[in-house]
């Protein structure tokens, strides 16, 4: 589209199609659902970034610390309009997230917060404390329509935003990204997704999160189309209530975690499926955390009888220093599946096997870099690229690339500064993703920082996971952890997961019971020992924001005594 700024962006549709609903937000329980037209968004956007202006909040960096909702996204417009930096944020729901939000505040040196009254009042005596030069704004006392005009040399080049890295592998980062990057990345989206104005998308993802708010909120903008959003908690208490929006807005498109696809297997009960009508979603995108090809399946399976179609199945590969989206496949195709020698995979080479194989692991493919951009596996040690079929580290070029971490002029010169040994080519974007191409399709294995290395072996942690998540519902889906630790000179292989107690009720002895189970599969499947497990309380293993385990965080957790364990130790004497 050859768009300079947002506020072009929405300037222009607001011209061209001012009365088209661009958001519908549903309400959770209580109260109306709430829309936005066009030019009610040009309006709003425009006085909010008036009032901040007048504040003197241009050029600073201002925290949005609200809930999800029509307001957040309207303080984030206004932001860019007054040529602020945002800092999208979550309020923090317990204690232990003060200090990540501490972090940012501190990292990102915001002078400016936007909040609600409700969230001010509960966080008041802590940012007397912490943060007492913070200025707070109280978005019920912003106005939304002004006479007030305040207009600026927007610029392609400005600062958007600071996006904050998950913090999966460490502690959070500030992506920076700028107009450029945000319009690049949206029309490639758009391509990848067949995006049209007419199109209608739902989400429940949070705009702090960058999925929700590239993904699920700017990229509509740009292309005019409509989207129709929730918050994650009502997706979340009753997962139907993401698929009935789709089925009644006859919706297209829709994006998810691997755990959103799976939450609905698990808990839309066959008469909830049987009022639905999914047969106009072509675009189902699985993206954010790794793609598990059964969950692909076993949701493709449950809800085809209403009209859900395998192809619209959609693995995607995105990170935040690339704005968002890295990969994907055409939209009208299935997805790509392949078992691989898991062997040979942790030896760095790819093979396929069948199905049936005795080390076969299965793997579906993230599609093909998208256009204007080199997408290749480097050795992480030699820096030498890697030819197809090779186990590497991912390395990005092109104008997606963010510009670096805010004010981390070291970390930014590691992971954005590299260069090829053999051709000197650069500069490229480090992932820490491991991954290689199979006949024309990237395959993700794992997370460097997260791979499990023990007796010269490497394990994906996820799939240790994933075989320990199947081995009794007693043991809660997407809440386990697996990681190695030195002890007595050698890498040992430890495991942490939440019980869902409720399941285990008739169990005599159910912890011993599960440690047993845990420790035969690993054994069987993988030929390695497990020297301890570790459960804890439902809702206490540490998660990013967008629903990541934390597993560095977690060991550190471990080897601290952090963890509040259930019961007896339960480590292997050997």
């Amino acid at each position: 589209m050859g768009k300079k700024t947002w506020i072009e962006v929405i300037q222009e549709q607001s011209a061209i199609r001012p009365d088209k609903v661009i958001f519908t937000f549903l309400r959770d329980i209580d109260g109306e659902d709430s829309r936005l037209t066009f030019r009610e968004l040009e309006q709003k956007m425009g006085s909010i970034g008036a009032h901040l202006a007048q504040g003197g909040a241009t050029g600073e960096r201002v925290l949005i610390l609200l809930e999800p909702s029509m307001n957040y996204i309207l303080a984030f417009l206004g932001c860019l309009h007054a040529k602020a930096i945002a800092v999208p944020a979550y309020p923090p729901s317990m204690k232990k997230q003060y200090g990540r939000l501490l972090n940012i505040i501190q990292d990102a040196q915001a002078k400016y917060a936007i909040t609600s009254q409700a969230i001010y009042e509960k966080l008041k005596d802590w940012t007397k404390e912490e943060t007492p030069d913070l200025n707070w704004i109280l978005i019920e006392e912003l106005p939304l329509i002004t006479s007030a005009v305040h207009s600026f040399d927007w610029r392609a080049d400005d600062i958007a935003f600071l996006q904050y890295t998950s913090g999966s592998t460490g502690n959070p980062k500030g992506v920076i990204l700028n107009h450029t990057h945000l319009i690049e990345n949206g029309n490639r989206m758009i391509e990848r997704w067949g995006i049209h104005e007419d199109a209608k998308m739902v989400s429940w993802l949070p705009p702090y999160h960058d999925m929700g708010l590239i993904g699920t909120i700017l990229t509509p903008i740009l292309a005019g189309a409509e989207a129709i959003m929730m918050t994650p908690y009502h997706f979340v208490q009753r997962p139907i209530r993401w698929l009935q929006a789709l089925s009644d807005y006859r919706a297209e498109i829709s994006v998810s975690p691997n755990f959103g696809f799976d939450l609905c297997v698990d808990r839309v009960k066959i008469e909830q499926r049987d009022q639905l009508d999914l047969s106009n979603w072509r675009v189902a995108v699985n993206g954010s955390e790794p793609v598990r090809p059964e969950t692909l399946r076993k949701f493709a399976t449950y809800f085809a009888p209403v009209g859900f179609k395998e192809e619209a199945l959609y693995p995607g590969y995105g990170i935040a220093e690339m704005t968002l989206m890295i990969s994907g496949g055409d939209w009208r195709k299935n997805p790509v599946y392949k078992h691989f020698d898991s062997i040979l995979l942790e030896q760095g080479q790819a093979k396929v096997v069948v199905s049936n194989h005795p080390h076969a692991r299965e793997l579906v493919g993230n599609g093909q870099g998208v256009y204007d951009h080199d997408v290749i596996i480097v050795d992480p040690e030699t820096h030498v690229q890697l030819s197809d079929g090779l186990v590497g580290e991912i390395w990005l070029r092109g104008p997606c690339v963010s510009l670096g971490y805010w004010k981390k002029e070291e970390a930014t010169k590691q992971a954005f500064h590299a260069y090829t040994k053999d051709t000197k080519e650069g500069p490229f974007l480090r992932t820490g993703d491991q991954g290689f191409y199979w006949e024309d399709e990237l395959y993700i294995n794992a997370r460097i920082k997260d791979l499990i290395i023990i007796n010269g072996r490497n394990f994906a942690p996820q799939d240790i996971e994933w075989e320990i998540e199947r081995v009794h519902a007693g043991i809660r889906k997407n809440s386990i952890a697996a990681f190695s630790i030195d002890h007595t000179g050698a890498e040992r292989l430890v495991v942490v997961s939440e019980l869902e107690n409720r399941l285990l009720k008739e169990v005599e002895n159910p912890k011993q019971m599960l440690s047993n189970m845990i420790r035969r599969v690993i054994s069987q499947t993988y030929h390695i020992p497990v020297y301890d497990i570790v459960f804890i309380k439902r809702g206490t293993i540490l998660k990013t924001s967008s629903g990541k385990i934390q597993r560095q965080s977690i060991k550190k957790a471990y080897m601290n005594n952090e963890l509040e364990r259930i019961g007896a130790a339960n480590r292997d004497k050997r």
